[in-house]
Formats: structure tokens, C-alpha cells, sequence
């Protein structure tokens, strides 16, 4: 879609709209783009005329970087095709060819070979482009030296001239971050964050703005360089003058921006923004739909991954992973690149380009089985794994069940398909595969070991209970995919999803809700009527993972920690002395968003306090549907354990007293003794004198205390009945 700027009152006539079946626009202009096309590449005018094959010299990769990037740069003055050469895969070139194209995509030039990083390039013309001569200009780092090369190609008789002219830039760190933007004869290039202004001949740092990150923007072709202000919530664009000097045009957004990611759970949804570079969200998801924004949670921090799971969260900032349950950190987790999903108690994140499976206390429970393997999918305890090829999936099962792991070759890999994503969800396993430029979805049962359904042309992108969205590539849509049957775009439940982002991923709750963002609105969709069928889930609630701990203080409450696939109505916990006799029974409840918290005080049914010693659990639980709680793979069973019961010595120490000693203050005592779950009782006194009525924590002192020191006697009670006390340190005198 092309939009005139200029037009932008008239609304929807402002944009013009083109149609290129299923080739993917690669560079653009207002009247020509680039276009891929069955593994070659066309150049349209936008016009309705046919396009016209664009002609690549051919070239050989260098000796020591084997790893091809290309791209390309469309411009009013010309068409450059560059292929950076890397050493590794994904890693920053060493080498770029670039490749002058001759108006209309024929042959031009022979391409010239860069050595060194190359992160910007540009064709403009040298003067207005009546005489046909243009300017190929980059930026090249070499080592620690960064310089601005120009190449004059004159584009009527398609010469390069013989020399290319440098000039140094500026000295900087060998992996630093550069990119640039060109406003007329202003360079704008970022070194490391800093934007900084090149005329040509000298660099200018651009004026800083205290508590906010600057970056260069603008569309069109500004007269002066632009760049964009940004402290959340709200951004300003200013101008740069020549000296750097920056002058405010604009407030630029104050509020919400559009989702880059989301993720539904049965009692919130959690998501990601542009805010405070990626702000990180939770909104209450009730009956009513989703909260509003002034109910939002925010979490601190640049965020990279946010994941949501029941009560759990889990968000990756900064590389370190910090783990939620209820909205309080359970454990963190440094050296963490990405964050791939979670789901109950698990997550599946990436360490030193390594795969792993996390439990709720961030330890690792699982990596591959095999080097070169990655695990790219969780389910509870299941987890899917691809081989190094990318040819066949491993199922495996984290608590050693039965019937796993299961291995199952990717259907046509021995014609050249080769796996690009994974989902699993209960138990089908939804795997995107892609050759060449085709793509495609394959359901693997790993109940019925066996590959089941398909879906021709599509790209997985979210996975719910017996339903898969995907992006449809012959319409370009999202739409929902039933995986009893093969992808059918004219099925009933596979309209396309209206209004949706494409570049933002929707999400399931597991039951009977979806969730897609339109760029401007969040969309809440009941499966269970869509397009006319019923698309909502359908399987019994399973057990993603139980926690508890096997020795536990008597001071201290027990808790089992259950996280389930679907919401739960109630539970059971029972506690077994070593007889079998059950001597506690706690209700379960608060299940409605698939995780229960069932907590024992260390009390039997008739109130007295259990000894020392070894005990069992067992716990039952149905969901709001009626069916039973099951395990992670759809079969009934009994769920316990054992654990110890263990009394730890008080050990006390002096209390201190911190806080504001004056008349309206606040003072607080808090004893470090342990073991944690002591009962405390507190009394104050103002120069060894008790104060009526001051028994808790924390004292706000009066004028009557105004000259004295002030004392607190702290007394401690153990579950076993054992007293300690012990009076504290005084405070400063009490000032008025």
C-alpha cells in the first residue's frame, strides 16, 4: 500500500493498493518495488504494466566468509543489490558486494566488493538527476575506523567511476552498533546510541536530552535531520541544526502503543510495547473481557520476552529471567538470550545459543538430547525437540512417563522440507515447515503416533486446543485452522481473522478464547461461535505440573502448587501420617485461572500440631467443565508425594530499630531470627517506661516521647511452644 503524504486529510484515498499474488515486496519506492518471484526477482512501476526481470551479475563468495545476507536499496537515483558475507551464521559481515542495477532491472555495472562491516548504503543523485549521474555512498568499518565512501556511477552509459573517495568518520569500538539515515546533505548516523551529524567533511554529536533516548526518524524527504525524543510514556520530535543544536516541533504520542506480542491466559493477558524500549503488561481477563488500560499492571525494566501461564509469569529483561507466581518474584535467572515460551511450572529459554527447559526455582530439568538438537516447544512436561538437520521432532516427557520420547521424521524432508517452528498444545504438535520459498503445517498426534493433518501455503503463528491460527500466504490474513481436518480456506471457522496485524501473534487461553490485536484495538473472540462453529477446546483439564516441597519446617505453611491446562472448580489435598491414616484435609479452591495454591499449617483435623517426622500427600481436583484433573498425557491418575517434617532452633539476635526519630516519623523493628513463621508480639517504651497501647511493629512517636530513647521488647512463639524475648537496641532521642 502506498500512501500519499500529502493526502492524508482525504483518508483512505490518500493510500493506493497493489496486488502481487503471493511475491513479497523487498524494496519500495512511491513508483517502483522490488518484488521476489519464484526464486528470481521483478521490478514493477506500479503502473499496472508487467514487470521486468532484474538481472544480477553473477559473483563468488570470499575465502574467508561463506555466509550469505542479501538485500536491497531502491532509491529515485537507482537500485543497488548487496550480499554481505559472513564468517558465521548470523554474524556481522566482513565483506558486501555491492551490485549496481541499470534502469528498468537490466545489467549494470560489474558489482565492487567492500572489506570490512558495511551498515549503510545508498544510491542519490549527485545533483538534481537531469545528467543521469549518481553518488553510491556507504559507511564501512574497518577495525575501529569508521569512514564515508562515495563511487560516482553515471547511469546512462552505466560506468562506475575507476576510484572510490573515503573519509574518515570517526574511531569507535570494532562491534560497535551503526546504522544511518540520509536527510539532503545531512548524514544522520547512530554510533553506539548517539546520534551524530555528518556534512561530509566533519561529525557533530547531536545535543543530548537529559532522561531521554534520541533516534533518527521521519519520512519523506526532511529538510533537516529529525529525531525522536522518547521517556515513557511520551516522545516530542525535534529538529537538528548543523551544529547538533535541537529545536522541539511536536509532542509525538503520550498513551498506549500498538502490542508486539501477546499472550492469554484464563485470568489475564500479558503483552509487550514499544513503551520505555519494550514495556512489559498484564490486564485482568474476566467474563466482561479484557480490563481497560487504566487497569493494567507495568513491570519494570526494558523488556525482550514477557509469558504468561496461569498465576506464573515470566519476563526476560537485560538477560536476566525473573520468575512470578501471583506477582512475586519465586527466582531469577541470569545469562538468559531469549525466552521461547512457558507453560506451568516450565520455561524454555535460550542460554549461549543453547536450548533449556526451566523449573519454577530456575533450575535446568531438560536440554537436548543430542548436540546441535534445540528444543523449540513446552507443553507442562512435554517438550518437542528438532533434530540438527531439521528433518524429524523428538517428543519427550520431563517427568520420565511412559511412551516417550517418540521420534517422527518431518513428512516430505526427504524432498527437501525442513522444520522453521513448532507448537504443542495437549496432544497435537503443530510443526511449520518451509522449501524454498513454499511453506506449509503438519499436525503430529503423539497419542496416535502418527502425522494426522495439514495445511497447504500457511505459517503457524499460535496454538489452543484442537485449533491453530495461522498466516494465510494466498490471502495474507490470519485465519483459524480446525486440526480434525486439512487447512480448507473455504471451511467453515477458516474465515480470514477481520482487521488482524500480521506482524503480531495472537493467542489462545486454552479453552474457549483468542485474542488478536488490530494495531489499534485488542480483540477478545468466543471460539465456541465462530464463523458458525464451534472451534472452543474440548479436553479434560491436565496437570502442566505439581510443585511441593519435600522437607518443610513446622513454623513454615506447605504448599502445593498445581498448575493446570484449563481452569479448575475445586481440589483436595489430604496428608497421611506414616500409618496411611489421613490426619488433614485442605479444599482447594481459587482455581479459576488453572492454578491452585493448596496450603497446610502443619495442623491435623482435630487442631493439634503434627510431630516431627515423614508424611504423604494426595491431591484430586476437577475442572469447571466436570471432567477430572488428568495427567500431561490424557490418562487418569493419582497424584502424591512424600515429604518431611522437620523443627528448626530459634536463634535470635539484638533487634535494631530504623526509621525517623521525630515527633510524626515512623520507626519499625524487624528481627532477622529464623526460622521464618515465628508468631511476634511487640512492646514499645519511651525511656524504659511502656507505652499503653504500642504493641505492633512499627511506633510513629509522639510529643510526649521528645527527649527520650526509645526501646522495643520483642517476643517470638514457635509452633512447638517454644518463647524466646529480647529487648532491642535504643533508638536516637526523639525530636520535636
Amino acid at each position: 500500500t502506498v500512501v500519499d503524504l500529502t493526502r492524508l486529510a482525504e483518508g483512505e484515498a490518500a493510500a493506493e493498493t497493489h496486488a502481487f499474488d503471493r511475491d513479497k515486496p523487498l524494496a519500495a519506492t512511491d513508483s517502483q518495488v522490488v518484488l521476489g518471484k519464484g526464486g528470481g526477482y521483478v521490478l514493477s512501476d506500479l503502473t499496472g504494466s508487467t514487470p521486468k526481470p532484474i538481472s544480477l551479475d553473477g559473483g563468488s563468495a570470499p575465502k574467508k566468509a561463506t555466509y550469505a545476507n542479501a538485500s536491497w536499496t531502491l532509491q529515485p537515483a537507482g537500485l543497488l543489490y548487496t550480499t554481505a558475507w559472513s564468517k558465521k551464521s548470523g554474524g556481522r559481515s566482513s565483506y558486501t558486494d555491492i551490485d549496481p542495477i541499470a534502469a528498468g532491472g537490466g545489467y549494470g555495472p560489474a558489482p565492487f566488493r567492500v572489506s570490512g562491516y558495511v551498515p549503510y548504503v545508498a544510491v542519490n543523485w549527485k545533483t538534481d538527476g537531469s545528467d543521469g549521474r549518481a553518488v553510491i555512498e556507504y559507511l564501512r568499518l574497518s577495525g575501529k575506523k569508521l569512514t564515508w565512501c562515495t563511487r560516482e556511477w553515471d547511469t546512462t552509459t552505466q560506468l562506475l567511476a575507476k576510484k572510490t573517495s573515503c573519509k574518515k568518520v570517526t574511531k569507535t569500538s570494532k562491534s560497535a552498533a551503526i546504522s544511518a539515515v540520509r536527510f539532503g546533505p545531512t548524514l544522520g548516523i547512530m554510533v553506539k546510541g548517539a546520534p551524530k551529524l555528518w556534512n561530509g567533511k566533519k561529525l557533530k554529536a547531536v545535543a543530548k536530552l537529559k532522561g531521554y533516548t534520541l533516534t533518527f526518524t521521519g519520512l519523506g524527504d526532511p529538510v533537516a535531520p529529525l529525531l525522536r525524543a522518547q521517556k515513557v510514556p511520551a516522545g516530542a520530535v525535534y529538529s537538528a541544526d548543523a551544529k547538533g543544536k535541537l529545536t522541539k516541533l511536536f509532542d509525538d504520542f503520550v498513551g498506549l502503543e500498538s502490542p508486539t506480542a501477546l499472550d492469554l491466559t484464563f485470568g489475564q493477558l500479558a503483552g509487550l510495547d514499544p513503551r520505555a524500549g519494550y514495556q512489559a503488561w498484564t490486564r485482568p481477563v474476566g467474563p466482561g473481557g479484557i480490563a481497560k488500560p487504566a487497569d493494567e499492571v507495568l513491570y519494570v525494566g526494558g523488556t525482550a520476552g514477557l509469558k504468561a501461564t496461569g498465576s506464573r509469569l515470566v519476563q526476560h529483561s537485560s538477560k536476566v529471567l525473573t520468575l512470578l507466581d501471583d506477582g512475586v518474584p519465586t527466582a531469577t535467572v541470569n545469562k538468559v538470550t531469549a525466552l521461547t515460551d512457558a507453560s506451568g511450572p516450565y520455561s524454555l529459554v535460550t542460554r549461549s545459543k543453547q536450548t533449556y527447559v526451566l523449573n519454577s526455582a530456575g533450575a535446568v530439568v531438560a536440554k537436548p538430547s543430542k548436540s546441535g538438537n534445540k528444543i523449540l516447544a513446552i507443553f507442562g512436561s512435554i517438550a518437542v525437540e528438532q533434530n540438527k538437520a531439521r528433518t524429524s521432532i523428538i517428543v519427550r516427557e520431563l517427568t520420565k512417563q511412559q511412551g516417550f520420547p517418540q521420534t517422527a521424521m518431518l513428512p516430505g524432508a526427504g524432498g527437501g522440507w525442513r522444520i522453521s517452528e513448532a507448537f504443542v498444545w495437549g496432544d497435537n504438535v503443530v510443526i511449520g515447515a518451509t522449501y524454498g520459498i513454499f511453506h506449509a503445517a503438519f499436525v503430529y498426534n503423539w497419542r496416535l503416533h502418527n502425522w494426522t493433518t495439514s495445511a497447504k501455503d500457511t505459517v503457524p503463528v499460535a496454538l489452543g486446543d484442537g485449533v491453530a491460527a495461522v498466516r494465510d500466504l494466498t490471502s495474507g490474513t490470519y485465519a483459524l485452522w480446525d486440526l480434525n481436518h486439512d487447512y480448507d480456506r473455504t471451511r467453515k471457522g477458516a474465515k480470514p481473522i477481520p482487521g488482524a496485524d500480521i506482524t503480531v501473534a495472537p493467542s489462545f487461553d486454552g479453552e474457549s478464547r483468542f485474542v488478536y490485536s488490530t494495531g489499534t484495538e485488542l480483540k477478545l473472540i468466543d471460539l465456541s461461535n465462530w464463523d458458525g462453529t464451534d472451534l472452543s477446546g474440548k479436553t479434560e483439564p491436565r496437570v502442566l505440573g505439581m510443585v511441593a516441597p519435600t522437607r518443610n519446617e513446622i513454623n513454615t505453611v506447605w504448599t502445593l502448587a498445581v498448575d493446570a491446562s484449563r481452569p479448575l472448580a475445586g481440589g483436595v489435598l489430604e496428608i497421611m501420617d506414616v500409618t496411611g491414616t489421613v490426619i488433614a484435609q485442605v479444599n482447594g479452591t481459587d482455581g479459576e485461572d488453572g492454578s491452585m495454591r493448596v496450603r497446610w499449617d502443619g495442623t491435623t483435623t482435630d487442631g493439634g500440631v503434627v510431630a516431627d517426622g515423614s508424611y504423604t500427600w494426595r491431591f484430586s481436583a476437577t475442572g469447571v467443565s466436570g471432567g477430572a484433573l488428568v495427567s500431561i498425557n490424557g490418562d487418569a491418575a493419582t497424584y502424591g508425594g512424600s515429604f518431611t517434617v522437620y523443627t528448626a532452633k530459634v536463634k535470635v539476635s539484638k533487634p535494631k530499630i530504623t526509621g525517623t526519630a521525630k515527633v510524626g516519623g515512623q520507626l519499625t523493628v524487624n528481627p532477622p531470627w529464623t526460622p521464618a513463621g515465628l508468631a511476634y508480639t511487640y512492646q514499645w517504651a519511651a525511656a524504659g517506661v511502656q507505652i499503653p497501647g504500642a504493641t505492633s511493629q512499627t511506633y510513629t512517636p509522639t510529643a510526649d516521647d521528645v527527649g527520650k530513647t526509645l526501646t522495643v521488647q520483642v517476643t517470638a512463639t514457635s509452633r512447638r511452644g517454644v518463647v524466646v524475648s529480647q529487648g532491642s537496641s535504643a533508638s536516637k532521642r526523639i525530636t520535636g
